[in-house]
C-alpha cells in the first residue's frame, strides 16, 4: 500500500506540472518526452510488472464474473455474469462491457485513459479494485489492470475518484450484508428480520441514512422512535460478527417479509437472496446481498415436503419447550418457545404437500 501513497505523490505531482504546461502552451518535443518517461516512471512504481495469477485462474476454460463502472457521482452500472476465455485480464473483462479509451505502456502495462467517455480529467481518474471475499472489502488493485488474470467469480469494479485526498476510498457500492435469522420459518411468530450492514474500514456505519434503506427494493425498515434499536446508538451500532468493525443494524417487519416471500414471491421452500441498499448521509449510495433459507411450514426433516417422518419429530417433541433436552427447534414451527398445539395445527395444514 505504501507504493500506492509514493504513486499517488508522483501522479499529483506530474498532473500539475502537466496542466500549467498546458496554460502556457509549451508543447516542445522535449515535454513531451519528459512527460512520456515521467508516466512511465509513475506507472512502474504503482503497477510493477509482476503479472497475477493462479494455476486455477491460468487453467481454467471460461471464466464468470462479475464488473461494476462507478462513475462516482451515484451512478453505478453493474454487467454480472460476463464470461470469457480462461486467462483473461481485468482489462480484457473492462473492454468487454465498456468503451474504453486506453495508453499502452508496454512492460509498465496498460493505463485507463476513459471509460465510455468519461475521461481522467485532474483530480478524477480511473482506478480499478477487487472484492475479496474472505475479507468482505475491496482492495486496490495492485498491479495494472492488465496484468491481473481473472479467477471464476471473480467480482471487479472501476471507480471514477478524486486522487488528491487519498489514501483513495474504495468504491462503495457492495457491502458486506449479514441477515438474521439465516434460516426463515415462514410461520414464526418472531417479529423481526434483522440486517448488519459492514462498510469498508474506511467508512463510519454512523454515516448511513437508515431512512434510504430498503430490502429488495420493497421494504423499510423500522424508523419508529419507540424503539431503542432506532434512536440509541449503542444499539444500533454492534459488532455482530466478531471482527472488529461495527456494522449499522436495522431491523424488518418478519411477518411483512415472510408473506411477501412465500406468497408474492411464491418461494416456499430453499435458498433466497435478500438485498439491501441505501445511502450515506452525504448522498454516497452503498449495495449488497446475503442468502437465507426458506423452510416449508411444517417441514420438521427439512426435505421439501411434510410427511410421516416430520410427525414422528413432532411427537417426540410434543410438549416441550426451549430449555428442555427434549426439544427440537425444527418442529417449534410458530418459534415460540415450545411444541403444542399450535405447532401440530401448522403441520396438520400443511400435510401431504410439498413445496412449489
Amino acid at each position: 500500500m505504501m507504493e500506492r501513497f509514493i504513486w499517488l505523490d508522483y501522479l499529483t505531482n506530474f498532473i500539475q506540472v502537466k496542466r500549467k504546461n498546458e496554460q502556457m502552451n509549451k508543447k516542445t518535443t522535449t515535454r513531451k518526452i519528459m512527460l512520456s518517461l515521467l508516466i512511465a516512471s509513475i506507472l512502474s512504481v504503482v503497477f510493477p510488472f509482476v503479472p497475477i495469477a493462479t494455476s486455477a485462474a491460468s487453467d481454467a476454460v471460461s471464466v464468470t464474473v462479475d464488473v461494476l463502472i462507478d462513475y462516482g457521482n451515484g451512478t453505478k452500472v453493474w454487467y454480472h455474469g460476463v464470461t470469457l476465455a480462461g486467462g483473461v485480464t481485468v482489462f480484457d473483462a473492462t473492454v468487454t462491457v465498456a468503451d474504453v479509451n486506453y495508453t499502452d505502456w508496454g512492460s509498465w502495462g496498460i493505463f485507463i485513459d476513459a471509460i465510455n467517455g468519461e475521461w481522467n480529467s485532474y483530480p478524477y481518474y480511473w482506478m480499478w479494485w477487487y472484492w475479496d471475499f474472505t475479507e468482505s472489502r475491496w482492495i486496490s488493485g495492485p498491479v495494472a489492470s492488465n496484468f491481473y488474470v481473472l479467477n471464476d467469480g471473480d467480482i471487479i469494479a472501476w471507480y471514477y475518484e478524486d486522487i488528491s485526498v487519498g489514501p483513495l476510498l474504495p468504491p462503495l457500492s457492495m457491502v458486506s450484508i449479514d441477515i438474521a435469522p439465516d434460516i426463515l420459518n415462514l410461520k414464526s411468530q418472531g417479529r423481526w428480520i434483522t440486517a448488519y450492514i459492514q462498510l469498508p474500514e474506511e467508512y463510519n456505519p454512523e454515516d448511513i441514512d437508515a431512512a434510504t434503506i430498503l430490502l429488495n427494493g420493497t421494504f423499510q425498515p423500522i424508523l419508529d422512535p419507540k424503539y431503542d434499536f432506532v434512536t440509541n446508538s449503542s444499539e444500533y451500532l454492534v459488532d455482530y460478527d466478531g471482527d472488529g468493525v461495527l456494522e449499522r443494524m436495522v431491523k424488518f417487519n418478519r411477518a411483512e417479509v415472510a408473506s411477501w416471500i412465500f406468497d408474492d414471491l411464491g418461494i416456499q421452500y430453499g435458498n433466497v437472496t435478500l438485498s439491501i441498499t441505501g445511502e450515506l448521509f452525504d448522498g454516497t449510495s452503498f449495495d449488497g446481498t446475503d442468502v437465507i433459507k426458506v423452510l416449508f411450514p411444517g417441514d420438521a426433516d427439512d426435505d421439501g415436503d411434510v410427511d410421516r417422518y416430520d410427525f414422528s419429530l413432532l411427537a417426540a417433541a410434543y410438549g416441550t419447550n426451549i430449555d428442555e433436552v427434549a426439544y427440537n427447534w425444527t418442529t417449534d414451527f410458530n418459534e415460540d418457545g415450545s411444541v403444542d398445539r399450535y405447532d401440530f395445527s401448522i403441520q396438520a395444514e400443511y400435510y401431504g404437500k410439498r413445496a412449489i
